[in-house]
């Protein structure tokens, strides 16, 4: 578990008519602070003492509250939430020295 900060946005929309709206005052949504929450499993394929790859499969989901909706008209107290549940899998591959440092190469992709 941990806190979570989202940087205040700007408001958009995919509609031409309530953009052109949105853009003739100045607006901004500003958040609460929030919390979020991931987990990971993963599978080493040799043995921890050789070089080899490990494989990751990663969930993590964050949620804020909406706390103000700021115009250069005035400003409006919302009630909302944004969340966003994300997954990654992610390719690592350890390469194991005689030190107690282990440098690693990752790669991953992803969608949230």
């Amino acid at each position: 578990m941990s806190g979570v900060f989202v940087d205040d946005g700007e408001l958009g929309s995919t509609n031409t008519s309530i953009n052109a709206a949105l853009r003739s005052i100045s607006s901004e949504l500003t958040f609460d602070k929030g919390w979020g929450a991931s987990a990971a499993v993963g599978w080493r394929f040799l043995p921890a003492e050789e070089i080899g790859p490990r494989f990751e499969l990663e969930a993590a989901y964050q949620k804020n509250d909406l706390d103000q909706f700021n115009t250069s008209r005035g400003n409006i107290a919302v009630d909302g939430d944004a969340s966003v549940l994300s997954l990654m899998a992610n390719f690592v591959l350890d390469v194991y020295t005689d030190s107690p440092i282990v440098p690693y190469f990752g790669a991953g992709v992803g969608a949230s």
